[in-house]
């Protein structure tokens, strides 16, 4: 074949040739096409793949989306209901023998008397019982009598838990001297009895003076008695503790959910919180939500609002004969009774819980407390995936690479089939800009997918909705495409029938199927111009 070749081009008049250097070739017209997306993507995966903490969302078995938020609080301080204080009482026992008086012989003067004194609480709080764990009883006596006195101090209203017995002090004081005695109270329990609204405790006291022949008295002699209780402390308590304000511990949750999916123009249709108090206080509590509100990414705060604000509600406590256990009761915030639908609207940032509460908000009843009392509280924040889209947009500026490879290009046609089983409405806005955002140049309002408009008794899609659109680009877009920095994508969602404010649900194994395709003229300059 060389040799063909060779003999080919020596049989050749090269100077006959023409100069292709002055030749002028037509230009090339050709039409391209090609498929840029064949995909199909299932609401499932989408949500693994935007959705950042997948622990705030499952999935039941009927393929269901629900979103949740645990939330926890709990109030403990019993001593913010009933607090028991130190306190002292004081007693002056006169002599019983008013005048100068001189003993004949060895005599004994006796003295006895039934004692009640104050067992005081803060907020004048009416009290039955209280079983000690920790604490002191102080009995302090002075005496101005001029010879010993032996005393013996008891009372009922103090018992040991264990053997029942009273508390009892027996002793002697010198003569113009003073003695004291302490008694832990731990394992003790007081009994107590109410008169002119004050807790009262009742003791006996008998004291024997020993005066010698000899003796003598002035008239005026007398006992002083001191009864402390220290640093008390309990383990439960009986009463009637009146009604008081107590705050809930403050919890701050950080609703993720929004930062994934959130923006404006979404309404879930039965989004709800749903607390559950486990009351370990024996008395009935009121819990107000009018404390509770979310905040926002420009710094707003928006409390929640409706009847689940306007009156306080009632927790539910063990009675006087359930020591020691606890009540569980719930309460449940949804749109029926607030403001919830409006507030998840705005795609809020964090919701704080702050409750505050009201103990006896039905009048004064027994009530009883413990030291481990509690009145913990969960709450759940549940958002199922039923909602009402209406104007809801998706927008991402993203820059451009150089797309002068574009240049000759007379049309382009972008060709989008879609099957969807997603009960939304998509539109498309393309924006071109420069490098400093102004705009160049947009295809404005084309549609990328249909809703489907036949669903079954459950509210899921039966059948999917094909559509297909041409999404032209003229030699004007082109060339503004080109020379654009930037490009920005608006995509518009619209749930079915969401003018008529109707709610749609999106399960999990809806699908939508895409294929992206674009074919287009071009025209090529064969002769470099």
């Amino acid at each position: 074949m060389g040799i063909c070749a060779a003999l080919f081009l020596g049989s050749c008049n090269l100077d006959q040739f023409p100069n292709l250097d002055n030749t002028y070739l037509p230009n090339y017209e050709g039409s391209v096409a090609f498929l840029l997306i064949n995909d199909t993507v299932s609401f499932r995966d989408f949500l693994e793949e935007n959705i950042t903490d997948t622990a705030n969302y499952d999935i039941t078995d009927e393929q269901k989306v629900i979103f949740s938020y645990e939330i926890n609080s709990n109030f403990s301080l019993a001593d913010n209901f009933v607090e028991i204080q130190e306190f002292n009482n004081r007693k002056i026992i006169e002599s019983p023998i008013g005048i100068p008086f001189v003993a004949p012989f060895d005599t004994t003067i006796r003295i006895k008397q039934r004692i009640v004194f104050n067992f005081p609480a803060a907020d004048d709080e009416v009290l039955d019982s209280l079983f000690f764990s920790s604490g002191d009883f102080q009995l302090v006596i002075e005496s101005t009598f001029p010879s010993i006195l032996n005393y013996e101090f008891s009372t009922n209203s103090f018992r040991d838990v264990t053997t029942l017995d009273s508390l009892v002090i027996s002793s002697s004081v010198g003569a113009n001297s003073q003695s004291d005695s302490t008694i832990s109270l731990g394992g003790y329990k007081t009994s107590l009895t109410t008169e002119s609204d004050s807790n009262k405790f009742v003791v006996n006291f008998t004291a024997d003076i020993l005066l010698a022949a000899g003796n003598s008295l002035q008239g005026d002699e007398f006992l002083k008695l001191d009864v402390n209780v220290l640093n008390p402390d309990f383990d439960l308590i009986f009463g009637s503790f009146g009604q008081d304000t107590f705050n809930v511990d403050q919890t701050r949750k950080r609703l993720k959910f929004f930062d994934d999916l959130g923006g404006s123009g979404i309404t879930f249709e039965s989004p709800r919180i749903e607390f559950t108090f486990d009351n370990g206080f024996g008395l009935p509590v009121g819990v107000s939500f009018a404390n509770v509100y979310l905040t926002y990414d420009e710094g707003d705060i928006e409390y929640f609002t409706g009847a689940i604000t306007e009156t306080p509600h009632l927790i539910a406590a063990p009675t006087i004969d359930e020591v020691n256990t606890s009540v569980e009761s719930s309460i449940v915030i949804d749109h029926t009774n607030s403001n919830i639908r409006e507030l998840l609207a705005g795609s809020p940032r964090e919701m704080v819980i702050n409750p505050i509460g009201y103990t006896n908000m039905e009048g004064i009843q027994p009530n009883w407390i413990s030291k481990e009392s509690a009145l913990d509280i969960s709450g759940k924040v549940s958002i199922p995936f039923s909602l009402n889209i209406s104007g809801f947009e998706f927008e991402q500026i993203t820059n451009l690479d150089d797309l002068s490879s574009l240049e000759g290009t007379q049309e382009l046609i972008l060709l989008i089939n879609t099957v969807n089983e997603l009960p939304f409405d998509g539109r498309l806005d393309l924006i071109m800009l420069d490098e400093d955002e102004n705009e160049i140049n947009s295809l404005l309002d084309q549609v990328l997918f249909s809703s489907p408009t036949s669903y079954d008794s459950n509210g899921k899609v039966a059948s999917p909705e094909e559509s297909s659109t041409k999404i032209k680009l003229t030699q004007e877009l082109i060339d503004d495409l080109i020379n654009a920095s930037k490009l920005k994508t608006i995509i518009k969602l619209d749930s079915y029938n969401a003018s008529s404010g109707d709610f749609v649900e999106v399960f999990a194994d809806y699908d939508l199927q895409i294929k992206l395709g674009i074919s287009g003229t071009v025209s090529v300059d064969l002769n470099g111009n």
